[in-house]
């Protein structure tokens, strides 16, 4: 016979359930209000164009073969004992995310608000505050507090979906002609008469 969960044990469906995902669609709207301007720039995503069946086939292929290889070698690491760097490695992906989406919204935030400052300092200090906020989502995803864990994991997730949202063009049912921004290899980031490029 099967044993059968105390009522205390069993998942029961509740409104408190569904805070974690509004608060998270709340925060992508604020975040995401001012990127609404016309100027934000389209950051590729992919590593091929995708407004063709080729580029988007390469681009399939690429993610699923990125995502069996990380699964394979997370199931080695598992296998043979080494959960602790499975961890380490889980916390700086982590990391890494963080930083880079933090690094791309504060960069734009920076353009959108006009501001005029010393082209050697804007570096240092968008390089200095994308460092932080990535550092400080870190904390608050690992930390052993369920509500810190909460505020971490829906900043994450609306910056990630921020960033997604913003730079993953699509064609429209009744468009007619090629997109605009498609086959854009550089992202520019013009900082006082000073551009980044990325990729």
């Amino acid at each position: 016979m099967e044993d059968v969960k105390p009522e205390e044990a069993r998942f029961k469906a509740r409104i408190g359930l569904l805070l974690p995902v509004v608060l998270s669609l709340c925060v992508t709207g604020v975040l995401g209000y001012p990127l609404l301007a016309s100027s934000v720039q389209v950051t590729p995503v992919t590593p091929f164009q995708g407004d063709t069946l080729s580029g988007a086939s390469l681009n399939a292929l690429y993610f699923v073969l990125a995502l069996g290889i990380t699964a394979s070698a997370m199931l080695f690491l598992i296998r043979r004992g080494r959960k602790r760097v499975l961890r380490r490695l889980v916390k700086v992906a982590v990391i890494v995310v963080c930083f880079t989406v933090a690094l791309w919204y504060v960069s734009e935030i920076y353009l959108l608000s006009g501001l005029s400052l010393d082209d050697t300092l804007v570096p240092i200090i968008l390089l200095a505050l994308s460092l932080a906020a990535a550092i400080s989502l870190g904390v608050l995803v690992f930390a052993k507090n369920n509500r810190l864990q909460l505020v971490g994991v829906v900043f994450l997730s609306a910056l990630t979906g921020v960033f997604l949202g913003r730079n993953i063009e699509h064609r429209p049912s009744d468009s007619i002609g090629p997109r605009r921004g498609v086959g854009r290899l550089r992202y520019r980031c013009s900082v006082s008469r000073t551009s980044w490029s990325i990729g």
